[in-house]
């Protein structure tokens, strides 16, 4: 079009909303060479013009923040896409012709004409518009910029998770806490309960605000930024990580082991594993029954229980001949009811007391008097402080307190109580806590998925119509229900069945979860009307 032509038309589409220097000086009443151009937003440039222009020209004219380009031929299209370019500028690209081929074909994105185009022409292209309707552009970029909010959704959401993968692995290497996470959960999680919510992601509409962001600049805003990884490593994998741990911290504290005596419990691999007979029992020191934890030792030929594992000792537990320790279950015997009838087991009763010089936690009897016939029950000293009594623990197998424990006190002689552990016991209580550890994570990952539909709206303006996602979420449901409820596929994958008070340790932190980032994302939206100085700090350091 003539200049003229091709500037009415600019500014009926709002292309050119500012007068040009050739409209000032008109206003004016003066030369267009006496109009600074540095006054002017918007230019039109002839065809005519352009073989005349330099790099410092071109540098002039591409500072306009308003331009349109009249009369123009194939190849000169060409050096105003190289021009663009050349200050790192994305340059789309329309035409139909051949001659547009190379301009095409040059630019970030070319777009032809499906019903007029030429062949060559859509070969070139990147984009076609099927209705040779300008407006159809608007639609593409639209959804493309859909496209590529969910993908970053979705890695954003997958990613959150392996922070409580890891960091169990990490606790039981450096710190020596039984082991939170086996493996097999992890694959539980990545394979089975986050697979559909992923997925469901890509189905996720568009966010209302999608065509009012500006352009992404290319050279930063890629899939996976800094930005994205410290939203799901940090910021929400960590909060994931705490409420893990949190509950494993609360069951292993309800089935009789306090936190403070779990770092360096397991730093010789000792616990619930399948190892040399003497190792597998571990003695726990109690407040009171069921009471909090304060101390521990593995029963073994080694600190203060080494002395007794010699034939020379007044209760050998093993000799160097002896490979059996303990062999068998303990059962009933010596005509006490629910008495352990393992000579060897009743042995290591009696040592543990004597050495702690604490009772057990559980109804105990002896024989004292040297004929084995005086039957005692629950008085420490008689059956531990008398070197001939026999101990019978029968509370192991009873399950019956001991009544006469004193809450323990430091300044308190034989206050406090003791409890055994066998290696089926520490198992059977180490399935509860993968099971809490894995339910935690799905807990948290039903508020990561939600927080991961919008990038800064609120989940209230974006709602829950996303099916494919509530489908995954009752997924995640039923998946963990039949994992911790259903007897075979629990003993197939090591977890039990969970207390319902153990669901809750986790909600905590997956509200503060959900908190924290409705919170982050009300910051930055306030920091983009406002200006406000912590919403815009929000966006640099948090806007994935």
């Amino acid at each position: 079009d003539h200049p003229d032509t091709a500037k009415a038309i600019a500014k009926q589409v709002k292309i050119i909303t500012d007068p040009t220097r050739q409209d000032l000086a008109k206003s004016r009443g003066v030369a267009v060479e006496d109009i600074d151009p540095s006054e002017c937003r918007a230019i039109v440039v002839p065809g005519w013009e352009i073989k005349d222009l330099v790099e410092a020209d071109w540098d002039r004219v591409l500072a306009h923040e308003q331009i349109v380009f009249a009369r123009t031929s194939p190849q000169q299209k060409l050096i105003i896409v190289e021009n663009c370019q050349r200050l790192d500028k994305i340059v789309a690209v329309t035409g139909d012709g051949v001659n547009d081929s190379p301009a095409l074909k040059k630019g970030n994105i070319g777009v032809a004409m499906g019903i007029s185009g030429s062949d060559v022409s859509k070969e070139a292209a990147d984009m076609i518009i099927l209705d040779d309707n300008f407006a159809s552009i608007v639609s593409g970029v639209e959804e493309g910029r859909l496209i590529f909010d969910n993908m970053k959704k979705s890695i954003a959401y997958t990613l959150t998770s392996n922070i409580p993968e890891i960091t169990p692995f990490i606790s039981f290497i450096l710190i020596g806490f039984p082991l939170p996470l086996p493996t097999i959960l992890i694959l539980v999680i990545d394979l089975g309960t986050d697979m559909l919510p992923a997925i469901s992601l890509a189905y996720e509409k568009a966010e209302s605000d999608i065509m009012l962001r500006p352009p992404r600049d290319a050279k930063k805003d890629h899939l996976v930024t800094k930005k994205l990884i410290s939203f799901s490593y940090f910021q929400i994998g960590m909060m994931q990580a705490y409420a893990g741990f949190f509950t494993y911290f609360v069951i292993f504290n309800d089935y009789g082991m306090s936190p403070q005596i779990l770092p360096k419990l397991d730093a010789g691999a000792n616990f619930a594993t399948d190892i040399s007979e003497d190792k597998r029992y571990l003695a726990i020191r109690n407040s009171v029954p069921r009471g909090y934890s304060y101390a521990r030792n593995w029963f073994e030929n080694d600190g203060i229980f080494a002395k007794y594992f010699t034939s020379g000792s007044p209760l050998p537990v093993q000799t160097e001949e002896e490979e059996d320790l303990f062999s068998g279950a303990p059962g009933a015997g010596a005509g006490v009811v629910g008495a352990p009838a393992n000579e060897q087991f009743n042995n290591m009763i009696k040592i543990i007391g004597y050495e702690y010089q604490i009772p057990p936690c559980f109804e105990y009897a002896c024989t004292s008097g040297g004929n084995g016939t005086a039957l005692i029950e629950n008085d420490w000293q008689a059956c531990f402080g008398d070197a001939t009594s026999t101990v019978y623990y029968n509370g192991f197998n009873t399950g019956v307190k001991n009544p006469n424990v004193m809450e323990h006190q430091d300044s308190v002689p034989n206050s406090g109580c003791f409890d055994v552990w066998t290696n089926e016991m520490q198992d059977e209580t180490l399935t509860f806590v993968h099971s809490g550890f894995l339910l935690s994570i799905v807990i948290m990952q039903f508020t990561g998925v939600m927080i991961c539909k919008t990038r800064i709206l609120s989940l209230f303006s974006q709602g829950m119509t996303n099916w494919v996602l509530n489908a995954g979420l009752l997924q995640e449901t039923v998946m963990m229900i039949g994992l911790l409820y259903i007897p075979p596929i629990a003993k197939a994958f090591g977890t039990n069945h969970l207390k319902f008070v153990h669901w809750l340790p986790a909600i905590p932190w997956s509200v503060g979860e959900f908190v924290y980032d409705e919170v982050r994302k009300m910051l930055i939206r306030r920091g983009n009307r406002t200006g406000s100085g912590i919403g815009l700090w929000m966006r640099e350091f948090t806007y994935w």
